[in-house]
C-alpha cells in the first residue's frame, strides 16, 4: 500500500537496560534537599515578620509622636502626660521587637 510505514521492530518492547530508579536521586539526597529547603523558608518567613513588626513599631511610633506634638501644642498642660504615654508605647514596641531575636534561636 503505498504511504504505509514499514514494519519496525517495537522497540519499547524490550525491557530497558538499566533500572531507570539508578538515575533517580538517593532518599538520603531528597530528605536532606527538603531539609534545607525547609530552614530556607522558615528564617525567609522569620526575617519577613521580624520586619513587619519593626515597620508597623515605626509606623505607630511615628504617628503616636506626631498626636503627642499636636496635643502639647494644642493643650501644653498635658505635655507630661502625652509624652508618658507615647514613651510607655515606645518602650512595648522596642521590647516586642528585641525579642524577635530571642524569639528564633535554635
Amino acid at each position: 500500500m503505498p504511504g504505509s510505514l514499514p514494519n519496525l521492530p517495537d522497540r519499547w518492547s524490550d525491557p530497558t537496560r538499566f533500572s531507570l530508579s539508578r538515575y533517580a536521586p538517593a532518599r538520603e539526597l531528597d530528605r536532606a534537599i527538603d531539609q534545607e529547603l525547609a530552614v530556607s523558608l522558615t528564617s525567609a518567613t522569620r526575617v519577613d515578620a521580624a520586619g513587619y513588626v519593626t515597620h508597623t513599631a515605626l509606623s505607630c511610633v511615628a504617628a503616636l509622636s506626631k498626636a503627642e506634638a499636636d496635643l502639647v501644642a494644642a493643650s501644653p498642660a498635658a505635655a507630661e502626660r502625652a509624652h508618658a504615654i507615647v514613651d510607655a508605647f515606645t518602650a512595648v514596641a522596642l521590647a516586642e521587637v528585641a525579642s524577635l531575636g530571642r524569639r528564633y534561636e535554635r
